[in-house]
């Protein structure tokens, strides 16, 4: 296992407060983790990381020397511009998706623990605690990225919407009573 802490990212999908189970697999904590283009020290950490991860593989006997991880169905780093073109968050982005049964450690800027699940979201800025590791199933190798802990840099542009503003859609409800309003036309 070969471990990155990463620059400044942008976490998007976050679903790091509840396992959840993604094609009725074992239910794991998950981000996609956002990495500028221009991050140049973090990029050259993860294929540092990824080499590591790659020579396990190859003393496992999971796959032969010189395997390019690009060739697995599901390759580590991935192209933002390339495969998530019709998305404004990834432009100018690499990603990758970590994810883990075991709950990441979530801190802020002083190293304490986060517990307002508010504070972490899809958008959040952050620093990401990742491994890299091969695994081989019966029909499948390849890479995967283990999602470990979690620092919230900054707050920033929300991802998901962050929800609905209750005032633009609702306005104050009179007490009334459906019934005797429309009387028995609705029955």
């Amino acid at each position: 296992m070969s471990k990155v802490t990463t620059g400044e990212v942008i976490l998007s999908y976050a679903q790091v407060w509840e396992a959840r189970s993604f094609e009725g697999g074992k239910p794991k904590y998950s981000t996609q983790v956002l990495i500028d283009k221009s991050d140049k020290d973090t990029l050259k950490d993860i294929n540092t990381a990824i080499r590591n991860a790659m020579e396990q593989g190859v003393a496992k006997g999971y796959w032969k020397s010189g395997t390019d991880p690009k060739s697995f169905r599901n390759p580590v780093v991935r192209d933002g511009d390339v495969e998530r073109s019709d998305d404004p968050a990834y432009k100018g982005k690499f990603f990758i998706s970590a994810k883990s049964i075991n709950k990441p450690i979530i801190v802020d800027q002083n190293v304490q623990e986060i517990l307002d699940r508010d504070e972490i979201y899809s958008g959040v800025i952050a620093k990401v605690h990742i491994s890299f590791y091969p695994y081989s199933m019966s029909t499948n190798k390849g890479l995967a990225c283990g999602l470990e802990a979690i620092q919230k840099v900054a707050d920033g542009e929300r991802l998901d919407g962050g929800g609905v503003d209750v005032k633009s859609v609702f306005g104050k409800v009179d007490s009334f009573s459906p019934v005797e309003e429309l009387g028995d036309d609705i029955w």
